[in-house]
């Protein structure tokens, strides 16, 4: 959120101190990249123009682990009378999916630094792979294995997509492209929701699901080709359990800045919803970056 909303024009109605706060964070960050580049080597591409080799790679990236995560509840009728379970059950699917997440969202900044954004990539490309084989290839447990299997790299696709896409993209259309970036979401929900229910009424869900794999492959083979290039401020000498976990919790204690920030933030998530009397927008409050 921070980069997205600082990479930018940032404007904060009614206190200026927010905006000075996300632009000092991107600063931060770029300066950190910079100083990585010259320490390895360099050889990563200049910010000067629209990264669309990049914001191609993590948008398929994403889409696809999405989509294999969103697949089972597409069609989960289908998967509970296969399985001789309650269909309410599928929602434990997408639990574990995103309850492991969060655990190698925390974990992935030691990773991206020491093999590099690509790789991590092609490491979600591959959990995501190891998802529709285990799931496919049994039954309740082994649904429950590819679940754990994708969360353990699902987490780390957008700090793997910002490592790779903010050195390499201008300020004045970085909210563009880490929006677009974020599109794969949606995109990877509607995809399974669009595909799994045809070819699992042709095929079975099990089939179905596993003609997901061929796309990993692809994916996991495609970004090999730019690996080099893309991954070459990798710093090999540093731990992958470096920075992770609760590291990043420091920034709050370290700027009382930051923290008023996030406390802001969550005062406009309490505001009422628009349209309901009392809204902010109707009396003039307003946020855009």
């Amino acid at each position: 959120d921070l980069l997205a909303a600082g990479g930018g024009r940032a404007r904060f109605a009614g206190d200026g101190v927010h905006g000075r706060v996300v632009l000092a964070q991107i600063g931060r960050v770029r300066g950190m990249t910079a100083e990585n580049r010259g320490a390895h080597g360099g050889g990563e591409e200049r910010a000067d123009g629209f990264p669309i080799g990049p914001l191609v790679a993590t948008l398929a990236i994403q889409t696809l682990s999405t989509m294999a995560a969103y697949s089972l509840p597409a069609v989960a009728p289908a998967v509970a009378r296969d399985l001789a379970v309650p269909g309410q059950l599928i929602g434990f699917f997408i639990s574990t999916v995103y309850s492991v997440g969060i655990g190698s969202a925390l974990l992935s900044p030691g990773f991206i630094h020491r093999f590099g954004a690509v790789r991590v990539g092609q490491v979600i490309g591959l959990a995501t792979l190891a998802m529709i084989v285990a799931t496919v290839s049994g039954g309740v447990g082994a649904v429950a294995l590819g679940a754990m299997l994708l969360g353990l790299a699902y987490g780390a696709t957008a700090p793997a997509a910002t490592h790779l896409l903010v050195p390499r993209t201008p300020p004045r259309v970085l909210n563009l492209v880490l929006s677009i970036r974020q599109i794969g979401v949606p995109l990877g929900g509607v995809l399974a929701g669009l595909m799994m229910p045809p070819l699992t009424l042709l095929y079975g869900w099990r089939t179905a699901l596993l003609a997901q794999a061929v796309l990993s492959v692809a994916l996991i083979v495609a970004l090999q080709l730019p690996r080099a290039r893309w991954d070459s401020g990798r710093d090999s000498a540093r731990s992958p359990w470096a920075g992770g976990g609760l590291a990043p919790l420091k920034l709050l204690r370290e700027s009382a800045a930051l923290r008023r920030l996030s406390a802001r933030r969550q005062d406009v998530r309490r505001q009422p919803r628009v349209g309901r009397p009392g809204h902010p927008m109707g009396r003039g409050w307003r946020s855009s970056a």
